[in-house]
């Protein structure tokens, strides 16, 4: 039981938890090649992986070498167009020809190179890559784009340091507007907020109807209270106190419209039962 309270002079506040939640669908874990959709960042604004300039998109077939030294180095392969090469350290300029290298490695075969990122006449050989993004924390990649609970299958966990290749996106997934109520609990006095929906919470009104014939006692704690009367199946009793719990069972202080008679009555059963209900 929980008695909403007024906030800012509204006893609910309505919040549109819709906007700041990113995925970027369609993703494949350069790891094992597993497709799906991730978060990239949520509603609360955790971030879970951010976009890696270390992926170098070969615009033009270039000679991947064993050294940086142009002179002096062998060629390993031609990296194609289109291949990917993660750059390990930044950039380094040649001065005396007049060319940019860089270190790294080939996806493909995960050889060990330098390129030439940049020639001396101004031509681009490769340029970093938005397509790549680095898990930052661990987070499920999805089968589907949807977050929300029951409606995607988890592929698998993305690991803290994976590499992910982008195949489509980013696009943004928005919420429904939820409704929050702050409030207490009747039953300890706890005040906090909960989230207003269908199946979770309905209007209380201090009317009950007795679902199952049950005693009106003379004592919050039936043992070895007096029964003031039987209370019979279908009967109304306005709520005085409570509902309060005792002994594993929810109880509650009431008239009874029949007679006006006045007692402590069980509402739920230690069991689960009811015996009244709102």
């Amino acid at each position: 039981f929980f008695v909403p309270m007024v906030v800012a002079s509204n006893v609910c506040v309505s919040c549109k938890e819709c906007v700041g939640f990113i995925s970027h669908p369609i993703h494949e874990a350069v790891k094992d090649a597993a497709v799906g959709w991730f978060s990239v960042r949520d509603k609360q604004g955790v971030t879970y992986a951010e976009a890696d300039n270390k992926y170098y998109s070969c615009i033009t077939s270039v000679a991947m070498t064993d050294d940086q030294d142009i002179k002096t180095c062998n060629v390993i392969r031609k990296l194609e167009k289109g291949e990917m090469f993660l750059a390990v350290g930044e950039p380094v300029v040649d001065e005396g020809a007049g060319i940019t290298r860089m270190n790294g490695k080939a996806l493909k075969d995960n050889k060990l190179g330098w390129i030439t990122i940049k020639g001396n006449a101004g031509t681009v050989y490769a340029d970093t890559t938005t397509k790549h993004f680095t898990v930052l924390r661990e987070v499920p990649l999805q089968k589907t784009f949807s977050t929300l609970a029951g409606k995607s299958q988890v592929v698998r966990q993305l690991e803290d340091g994976e590499a992910l290749q982008v195949l489509d996106g980013p696009k943004e997934e928005t919420y429904p507007a939820e409704v929050r109520l702050k409030g207490r609990a009747l039953s300890d006095d706890a005040v906090g907020w909960i989230t207003k929906a269908a199946d979770n919470v309905r209007p209380w009104t201090p009317s009950y109807k007795c679902l199952d014939s049950t005693p009106l006692h003379s004592s919050r704690s039936p043992e070895g209270a007096e029964v003031v009367r039987q209370l019979e199946t279908g009967e109304t009793v306005e709520l005085l106190e409570g509902p309060l719990p005792e002994g594993g069972l929810m109880r509650m202080k009431g008239r009874a419209e029949k007679d006006r008679a006045v007692g402590w009555v069980t509402i739920r059963s230690a069991e689960g039962k009811k015996f009244m209900a709102s």
